[in-house]
């Protein structure tokens, strides 16, 4: 048993590292979006 909650805990730790990486690249997309909007007189996507 203890070799398979090893197994388990890297595996977690990979999604982990996995889920943040895809976090910070929709906040770097939605940081973005926000840039580009304030550019434009109105916005340029509201």
């Amino acid at each position: 048993m203890p070799s398979a909650s090893a197994d388990d805990l890297s595996r977690e730790v990979t999604l982990c590292s996995q889920t943040d990486r895809h976090l910070m690249k929709l906040l770097g997309a939605a940081k973005a979006l926000l840039l580009e909007s304030n550019r434009g007189p109105m916005g340029r996507y509201w």
